[in-house]
Protein backbone atom coordinates (compact mmCIF):
# COMPACT_ATOMS: atom_id res chain seq x y z
CA UNK A 1 0.00 0.00 0.00
CA UNK A 2 1.47 3.08 -1.26
CA UNK A 3 -0.08 7.06 -0.50
CA UNK A 4 -0.48 8.13 -4.74
CA UNK A 5 -0.50 11.78 -5.26
CA UNK A 6 -2.62 13.27 -8.30
CA UNK A 7 -2.43 16.93 -8.76
CA UNK A 8 -4.54 19.53 -10.22
CA UNK A 9 -5.29 21.80 -13.08
CA UNK A 10 -2.04 23.74 -14.45
CA UNK A 11 0.41 23.14 -11.97
CA UNK A 12 2.52 19.79 -11.02
CA UNK A 13 1.39 19.98 -7.36
CA UNK A 14 4.37 21.77 -5.87
CA UNK A 15 2.59 23.84 -3.65
CA UNK A 16 -0.10 21.10 -2.66
CA UNK A 17 -0.34 17.50 -3.29
CA UNK A 18 3.83 17.44 -3.12
CA UNK A 19 3.54 18.89 0.17
CA UNK A 20 0.94 16.61 1.54
CA UNK A 21 3.05 13.44 0.40
CA UNK A 22 6.31 15.13 1.96
CA UNK A 23 4.44 14.61 5.01
CA UNK A 24 2.97 11.59 4.90
CA UNK A 25 7.05 10.37 3.80
CA UNK A 26 7.92 11.86 7.29
CA UNK A 27 5.23 9.52 8.63
CA UNK A 28 7.03 6.73 7.22
CA UNK A 29 4.32 6.06 4.16
CA UNK A 30 5.95 5.00 1.19
CA UNK A 31 4.48 7.47 -1.20
CA UNK A 32 4.47 7.99 -5.29
CA UNK A 33 3.86 11.48 -7.30
CA UNK A 34 1.73 10.80 -10.48
CA UNK A 35 3.66 13.21 -13.21
CA UNK A 36 0.51 14.18 -15.28
CA UNK A 37 0.64 16.72 -17.88
CA UNK A 38 -0.31 20.32 -17.35
CA UNK A 39 -3.94 20.56 -18.17
CA UNK A 40 -5.94 24.13 -18.70
CA UNK A 41 -9.24 25.02 -19.31
CA UNK A 42 -10.05 23.56 -22.87
CA UNK A 43 -7.72 20.66 -21.71
CA UNK A 44 -9.11 19.52 -19.32
CA UNK A 45 -12.53 19.37 -20.57
CA UNK A 46 -11.66 16.21 -22.32
CA UNK A 47 -8.06 15.16 -20.36
CA UNK A 48 -9.37 13.97 -17.23
CA UNK A 49 -9.98 10.52 -19.20
CA UNK A 50 -6.47 9.80 -20.03
CA UNK A 51 -5.05 11.54 -17.50
CA UNK A 52 -6.79 8.78 -15.13
CA UNK A 53 -5.29 5.65 -17.17
CA UNK A 54 -1.98 7.15 -16.36
CA UNK A 55 -2.82 7.44 -12.89
CA UNK A 56 -4.27 3.65 -12.94
CA UNK A 57 -1.02 2.55 -14.96
CA UNK A 58 1.26 4.38 -12.08
CA UNK A 59 -1.02 3.02 -9.02
CA UNK A 60 -2.35 -0.36 -7.80
CA UNK A 61 -5.32 -2.12 -6.11
CA UNK A 62 -5.18 -1.22 -2.15
CA UNK A 63 -3.58 2.01 -3.01
CA UNK A 64 -4.59 5.02 -0.91
CA UNK A 65 -5.20 8.16 -3.72
CA UNK A 66 -4.72 11.89 -2.55
CA UNK A 67 -6.14 14.40 -5.38
CA UNK A 68 -6.43 17.77 -5.43
CA UNK A 69 -9.00 19.58 -7.36
CA UNK A 70 -8.74 18.64 -11.03
CA UNK A 71 -6.47 15.47 -9.64
CA UNK A 72 -9.97 14.67 -8.17
CA UNK A 73 -11.14 13.92 -11.29
CA UNK A 74 -7.99 11.86 -13.12
CA UNK A 75 -8.91 9.55 -9.50
CA UNK A 76 -12.30 9.29 -10.77
CA UNK A 77 -11.78 7.57 -13.76
CA UNK A 78 -8.79 5.93 -12.39
CA UNK A 79 -10.85 4.30 -9.73
CA UNK A 80 -13.06 2.97 -12.83
CA UNK A 81 -9.98 0.54 -13.24
CA UNK A 82 -8.44 0.37 -9.76
CA UNK A 83 -9.52 -0.90 -6.47
CA UNK A 84 -8.38 1.56 -4.15
CA UNK A 85 -8.03 1.37 -0.36
CA UNK A 86 -9.63 4.96 -0.14
CA UNK A 87 -9.61 7.79 -2.41
CA UNK A 88 -8.98 11.35 -0.15
CA UNK A 89 -10.64 14.56 -2.68
CA UNK A 90 -9.24 18.21 -1.31
CA UNK A 91 -11.05 20.55 -3.13
CA UNK A 92 -12.63 18.28 -5.52
CA UNK A 93 -12.67 19.86 -9.20
CA UNK A 94 -15.45 18.38 -10.50
CA UNK A 95 -19.64 17.47 -10.07
CA UNK A 96 -21.11 16.91 -6.84
CA UNK A 97 -23.31 14.17 -8.27
CA UNK A 98 -20.75 12.46 -9.73
CA UNK A 99 -21.56 8.28 -8.99
CA UNK A 100 -18.12 6.86 -7.50
CA UNK A 101 -18.03 2.62 -8.21
CA UNK A 102 -17.44 2.28 -4.15
CA UNK A 103 -18.67 5.66 -2.15
CA UNK A 104 -18.04 3.96 0.85
CA UNK A 105 -13.76 4.70 0.13
CA UNK A 106 -14.26 8.07 -1.27
CA UNK A 107 -13.26 10.84 1.50
CA UNK A 108 -14.08 14.91 0.29
CA UNK A 109 -12.61 17.21 1.84
CA UNK A 110 -14.53 20.73 0.88
CA UNK A 111 -15.14 24.45 2.15
CA UNK A 112 -17.63 26.83 1.03
CA UNK A 113 -14.80 29.50 1.27
CA UNK A 114 -13.27 27.87 -1.69
CA UNK A 115 -13.37 30.56 -4.38
CA UNK A 116 -11.79 28.99 -6.86
CA UNK A 117 -14.41 26.42 -7.02
CA UNK A 118 -16.95 28.69 -7.28
CA UNK A 119 -15.42 30.70 -9.92
CA UNK A 120 -14.49 27.79 -11.80
CA UNK A 121 -18.33 26.45 -12.13
CA UNK A 122 -18.92 29.56 -14.55
CA UNK A 123 -16.22 29.05 -16.97
CA UNK A 124 -17.78 27.41 -20.44
CA UNK A 125 -16.27 24.11 -21.54
CA UNK A 126 -14.74 23.39 -18.25
CA UNK A 127 -15.35 20.27 -16.02
CA UNK A 128 -15.49 21.85 -12.95
CA UNK A 129 -18.49 21.39 -10.75
CA UNK A 130 -19.67 22.23 -7.06
CA UNK A 131 -17.77 19.65 -5.04
CA UNK A 132 -15.45 21.71 -3.67
CA UNK A 133 -18.10 23.72 -1.92
CA UNK A 134 -20.39 21.30 -0.90
CA UNK A 135 -19.23 17.78 -0.81
CA UNK A 136 -20.21 14.97 -2.83
CA UNK A 137 -24.37 13.94 -2.68
CA UNK A 138 -23.98 10.16 -2.79
CA UNK A 139 -24.77 8.29 -0.34
CA UNK A 140 -21.79 6.28 1.23
CA UNK A 141 -19.06 9.81 0.64
CA UNK A 142 -17.49 10.89 3.52
CA UNK A 143 -17.75 14.62 3.21
CA UNK A 144 -15.42 16.65 5.61
CA UNK A 145 -16.64 20.49 5.96
CA UNK A 146 -13.24 22.48 6.17
CA UNK A 147 -15.02 25.64 7.19
CA UNK A 148 -12.90 28.81 5.86
CA UNK A 149 -10.63 26.92 3.72
CA UNK A 150 -9.29 28.39 0.71
CA UNK A 151 -8.58 25.98 -2.50
CA UNK A 152 -4.70 25.40 -1.10
CA UNK A 153 -5.08 26.24 2.56
CA UNK A 154 -5.47 22.57 3.39
CA UNK A 155 -1.50 21.77 2.42
CA UNK A 156 -0.35 24.12 5.31
CA UNK A 157 -0.12 24.54 9.31
CA UNK A 158 -3.35 23.08 11.36
CA UNK A 159 -5.00 21.90 8.33
CA UNK A 160 -2.49 20.12 6.78
CA UNK A 161 -2.04 18.19 10.13
CA UNK A 162 -5.50 17.11 9.96
CA UNK A 163 -5.29 15.85 6.73
CA UNK A 164 -2.42 14.15 7.44
CA UNK A 165 -3.75 12.21 10.17
CA UNK A 166 -7.02 11.15 8.51
CA UNK A 167 -4.69 9.77 6.28
CA UNK A 168 -3.29 7.76 9.01
CA UNK A 169 -6.63 6.49 9.71
CA UNK A 170 -7.41 5.19 6.58
CA UNK A 171 -4.08 3.89 6.09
Amino acid sequence: MRIVGVNGIATHGAGNIDVLLQEMRARGFETRDVRLPRRYALSARWGGCKDGQIVAQHSQDDDIIVAHSFGCLRAWHAHQVRNYRAIVCIAPAMGQRVKWRDPLRVHCWHSLSDWAIRIGKLLILHPIGGAGNRGFSQPGVVNHDAKGAGHSDYFRGPRLKALADSIVQLA
